[in-house]
């Protein structure tokens, strides 16, 4: 609740989940934003293309992503950085290569990048600065992850390796020229990585693992060793864990959704496998799964984001991003959704970018990356008065 004494009006500030739907080039439809609970889509930004894992939330403030082939940049590659919570510019920054996957600390202070090359960089968010870029892997990276604690980074590429390093020895300053100590190379997937994840808690030190060579791995990030090994019949191509770390979820290249049940500190070890289950309701392969309040979400091929009802194995709710689709938004206009919610489109950039969003918003993010999209989920501030 926040008061606004200088209007003598009570203002109700009440935070609800959005969701946020990001393609490649090949789709041509940027990113799209909607509110999980009414389905109104209140952001889009048309010239936003990103690759997998190349879209994030920095300091619940600036959505960020890597662009591939951008006009200007002499490596091929960009950083964009919008404003969510007010309209500006977005400022870009080129690269010395095309940037794939991007990762954040969760403090907001440094931000990672993995190059089509193998090699990843790191920069002083404060600064701009680029502290350190080194040869990470021998095939271009697919996704990176900092540990709950920010003390280690974890990347994985298409070679399927595993590396996981120190920041201690990354942000050295006297060692910023010399390579960084590789903590551990974790060695037994057969093909690309697909999907990095940490437990929480005091089982934060506990990857999950995905591949395309259609195995889950479960590996200590201290020890370096593997712990648990789930094979699929199929390709994986994304996993998700739900706030609770009692389900994991994978996605199968053949559109289907597979649920698994999390045991966590029994004797048989730190975390087992139970029984599973199927969600059925794409078309497509699965390109992206996220955890939310609403329930599971999911992102693939066949152009459509849906919510789950996990327990239940029902769609709650279901999106489509098709080629083409244009924002709802109407520049400049206070509008109103179908259940009656206020807001005030705004501008953000310029007129040729035809960019909007919300007003009054923050942001909190979960994330996940994917082939042809990606979706994450912010939470945004909408005013009500009383």
């Amino acid at each position: 609740m926040m008061m606004c004494t200088t209007q003598r009006k009570r203002v109700m500030v009440r935070e609800r989940e959005a969701l946020v739907a990001c393609s490649d080039k090949s789709m041509k439809v940027g990113v799209n934003v909607w509110d999980i609970n009414t389905g109104n889509n209140f952001l889009h930004i048309p010239s936003c293309a990103s690759p997998p894992f190349g879209l994030l939330c920095l300091k619940n403030r600036y959505l960020v992503a890597s662009q591939l082939n951008r006009h200007g940049s002499v490596g091929g590659g960009s950083i964009v950085i919008w404003s969510l919570n007010k309209p500006q510019k977005p400022l870009v920054n080129y690269t010395m290569e095309a940037i794939g996957p991007l990762s954040c600390t969760k403090d907001g202070l440094y931000l990672v990048g993995g190059g089509l090359s193998g090699n990843v960089y790191i920069w002083d968010v404060t600064s701009g600065k680029l502290l350190k870029s080194w040869i990470a892997h021998n095939k271009s990276l697919n996704c990176m992850l900092f540990s709950d604690d920010n003390s280690l980074l974890i990347s994985g590429s298409d070679d399927g390796m595993i590396c996981v390093w120190s920041m201690i020895s990354l942000l050295d300053v006297e060692e910023s020229k010399s390579l960084p100590s590789l903590l551990h190379c974790l060695l037994g997937h057969m093909s690309s990585i697909t999907g990095l994840l940490t437990l929480h808690g005091s089982y934060s030190s506990i990857l999950v693992a995905s591949s395309l060579d259609g195995t889950c791995k479960v590996w200590d990030i201290i020890s370096g060793k593997l712990m648990q090994s789930q094979v699929y019949s199929l390709p994986i191509t994304s996993i998700a864990l739900d706030h609770g770390d009692e389900f994991l979820f994978y996605g199968i290249v053949n559109g289907t959704i597979v649920v698994n049940k999390l045991h966590i500190g029994l004797e048989e070890g730190p975390i087992t496998f139970g029984q599973t289950f199927e969600l059925i309701g794409h078309s497509g392969p699965i390109t992206a799964l996220t955890s939310s309040k609403a329930g599971l979400i999911s992102g693939s091929e066949d152009c459509t984001m849906c919510i789950w009802d996990v327990i239940n194995r029902t769609i709650i709710r279901r999106f489509n991003l098709q080629k083409g689709a244009e924002s709802r938004n109407v520049y400049g206009d206070d509008y109103t959704d179908e259940s009656g919610n206020r807001y005030r489109a705004a501008y953000v950039g310029n007129r040729d970018d035809k960019t909007y969003h919300e007003d009054k918003q923050t942001a909190e993010v979960t994330i996940v990356g994917d082939d042809t999209k990606q979706i994450m989920l912010f939470k945004h501030k909408q005013l009500s008065e009383n």
